[in-house]
């Protein structure tokens, strides 16, 4: 028989057959792709009358062994089925034989059909009357014609991990799901945090990649990679960021996020094994995939590529996982919510109408009101066909639509092994909504709005001549992922919740008092914990590390706090291992002094107790016990300095506040007399409401200055009565025995 035989490229099959990897290099066919070849094509089952007890005798007919058997007697029914395989003439003959069958199949049905007797039918269909070419022909154009569309790249081809978009094969599907599954921890996520900041790959990171993993691509090659970061099928924050309350500072960026990295290491693929004169055996898209991450992406990170699926018959499912956090460090004064992603990511749907935060939170991340809902999009209910007239009718056709849609949202993305999950914050289940395709909107829970003094993480810094003090509350949780039970942990990632620092001024003398006695007890500009521990015996302030048991013990909590400040104090952190520079011996006394004050719910004033132990430290306040005056000792008490009189939040703060609302104030009334004085010096006067009405009939025509309560009752039952004959017209069909509803 000729290669060609009608529409149908057996070549090109026996490719799409083979699939990837070591079958396509030995180009020896085994019986499990066989198997799904026939089922991808819809050959099996009693529409064609091809059975597998069928393909079993052909399997074991043409059929050879992989590797030849110690004993030379043994027969080819010794062998189980994936001991055996086919080359490519093998896999014609079983083909031709398919083919024949079905249509034999095919042809039986036309004549019972045709009210011929089933007898002659059997006959007229036997393999004596059918001949090869037609039977071909036949097979070709009704099932390998579109099985070879659904496995090659074409122009409409669309590459995603989603079924609902590719029109891949159940098998494609299930083979780009595994190897992206298998590569996951080994290649897929090293490559992307390679490259990637806070969860996103930027432009200029993606063509770093580029230039790293493929270094031999043509000029050709390259345009088309490089085009792949446009691609506008990519979903990411960046398509939420209009909605978003919060002021961004980089605005609105493009980036590829895990979901879409994913989908462009396939497309890359694509690229890397375009020329087909040079792979001739890699037209099917999932020799393109399986070759890219053997040859490239498992090569850059120095990575075992993944188990073959047709050898060991396993396929891996991704698990839900969480990349990126948006905001990265999330401002809890600002949002009551902020947003995951990650790939395989879908949230039970909850009802947002009983979510009520109050109004003492802030806002939610996104505004709602300003989302246009589409007909199509995953907000609205979508009807096939007109709309029926009758609300029976109506109700019906809702409920079929319901009872069949095969998903539940539009957002869902549904991979093999999709779980729906539920979001944890810590050990509390929280509301989370599905924004979008793997985009989770989580809303913060009550409790991370408890600042305590646990929470605050105080930094000094000296501006000029003076110091600051800055108290962060910073709150360190960590989202996950389970199952609808909790007890099953999929992903989890750490969160920070942040608010607006507040700042506390030192002043420039007690600055330097510290500076002092820092110097005493440090070695180069370096203190120890043994010398910290000295200071604040001079300070007087050893005993507030009692609930720390030593020294030792509250600066290894305080330098462990500060390290997950994040990146914005990274550059700030100068000490070494077991050693604090003259800040942070600033920022750890702060830090007793924030405990023993117990702040939790006003701010706290840490300046007034470095004014108190200090005075005490240079006596320039008389002791706490009065000791005996000496003869000619002078009874005159010295006033302390003025410099050294401690600020009193609890007057000056509010102080300082009425002087300023009271500036405030007398801005905006002057504003106020500048508009009246130039409203005064027109001529034509400004009026703040429009005329009353001149005429009195025109004041009739307002319904508020009439008394028509009578026509309005007569409207109203004309217009009932006439809605009541309309619907009864409508809906009701007189028939003998009475009224009947349609």
């Amino acid at each position: 028989m000729d290669i060609k035989g009608g529409e149908c490229n057996w070549l090109l099959l026996f490719d799409i057959a083979l699939s990837h990897g070591e079958s396509i290099r030995q180009q020896r066919l085994r019986y499990s792709g066989l198997l799904t070849l026939l089922r991808s094509a819809g050959l099996l089952g009693p529409k064609t009358g091809v059975y597998q007890f069928l393909v079993e005798s052909l399997w074991l007919f043409h059929g050879k062994p992989l590797r030849p058997n110690e004993n030379g007697d043994a027969t080819k029914g010794d062998f189980p089925f994936h001991d055996l395989a086919v080359d490519f003439d093998g896999f014609l003959s079983i083909m031709n034989v398919v083919c024949v069958r079905c249509y034999q199949t095919q042809r039986c049905s036309e004549l019972l059909e045709e009210k011929c007797p089933v007898l002659d039918a059997i006959i007229l269909s036997a393999e004596d009357q059918v001949h090869l070419r037609e039977s071909v022909i036949y097979t070709g154009r009704r099932f390998l014609k579109p099985l070879i569309s659904r496995c090659l790249v074409l122009k409409r081809t669309v590459i995603s991990l989603s079924p609902m978009k590719n029109g891949w094969t159940p098998y494609i599907n299930q083979f780009v799901i595994h190897v992206m599954a298998s590569s996951a921890h080994s290649i897929v996520l090293p490559i992307f945090n390679l490259y990637a900041v806070d969860g996103r790959i930027y432009r200029g990171a993606f063509e770093r990649m580029l230039d790293d993993v493929f270094p031999n691509f043509t000029p050709v090659q390259q345009i088309g990679a490089r085009s792949i970061f446009d691609y506008p099928g990519f979903f990411g924050i960046h398509n939420l960021m209009e909605y978003s309350t919060l002021e961004l500072p980089n605005g609105r960026v493009t980036a590829l996020e895990l979901d879409s990295f994913a989908e462009a290491l396939l497309m890359l693929g694509v690229v890397a094994f375009s020329d087909e004169v040079q792979y001739e055996h890699h037209r099917p898209f999932t020799a393109k995939v399986w070759s890219v991450f053997e040859d490239y992406y498992s090569k850059f990170v120095g990575a075992p590529m993944v188990d073959d699926p047709i050898l060991d018959n396993k396929y891996a499912s991704i698990p839900p996982a969480i990349s990126l956090l948006f905001p990265s460090r999330v401002p809890i004064d600002k949002t009551s919510s902020f947003i995951i992603g990650g790939w395989n990511l879908t949230v039970d749907d909850r009802s947002e109408d009983s979510l009520d935060l109050g109004k003492d939170y802030p806002p939610r991340i996104f505004q709602f009101h300003k989302i246009n809902i589409t007909p199509d999009g995953g907000n609205g209910r979508r009807i096939s066909g007109p709309v029926p007239a009758t609300t029976a009718g109506l109700a019906s056709t809702l409920f079929g639509e319901e009872l069949n849609r095969q998903f539940q949202a539009e957002y869902d993305v549904l991979i093999y092994g999709m779980r729906r999950c539920a979001v944890y914050v810590n050990e509390i289940r929280v509301m989370a909504f599905q924004r979008g395709s793997n985009r989770v909107e989580v809303v913060i829970p009550s409790s991370m709005w408890d600042i305590s003094v646990d929470t605050m993480h105080v930094h000094f810094v000296e501006s000029k001549d003076e110091g600051k003090l800055i108290l962060s509350p910073i709150t360190k949780a960590s989202v996950s992922l389970r199952d609808s039970s909790g007890s099953t942990i999929f992903s989890s990632k750490d969160v920070l919740f942040v608010a607006a620092p507040l700042v506390e001024v030192i002043p420039a003398s007690h600055v330097r008092e510290l500076k002092s006695l820092f110097e005493r007890h440090s070695t180069e500009a370096v203190m120890t914990f043994e010398e910290f521990s000295s200071a604040c015996i001079e300070l007087c302030v050893d005993t507030l590390l009692a609930p720390w048991g030593d020294c030792s013990s509250f600066l290894e909590m305080y330098l462990e706090r500060k390290s997950i400040e994040g990146p914005s104090d990274a550059g700030n952190v100068t000490c070494k291992k077991a050693t604090i520079h003259f800040q942070e011996f600033v920022s750890a006394v702060a830090t007793l002094f924030l405990h023993q004050l117990d702040a939790d719910g006003y701010m706290p004033n840490i300046p007034y107790l470095f004014g108190v132990v200090l005075s005490r430290l240079t006596h320039n306040l008389p002791p706490l016990l009065e000791k005996k005056k000496f003869l000619g000792a002078s009874t005159t008490s010295k006033e302390p300095p003025k410099f050294l009189q401690p600020h009193n939040a609890r007057i000056d703060v509010p102080y300082a506040n009425a002087l300023r609302k009271k500036a405030l104030s007398i801005n905006s009334l002057s504003d106020v007399k500048e508009i009246l004085k130039g409203v005064g010096k027109g001529r034509t006067p400004m009026r703040l409401l429009p005329e009353f009405p001149a005429e009195a009939r025109t004041v009739a025509v307002v319904s508020q200055y009439t008394d028509d309560e009578k026509g309005l009752r007569e409207k109203v039952r004309t217009v009932s009565a006439s809605l009541r004959k309309a619907f009864l017209k409508k809906e009701m069909v007189v028939l003998q025995h009475g009224l009947k509803a349609e």
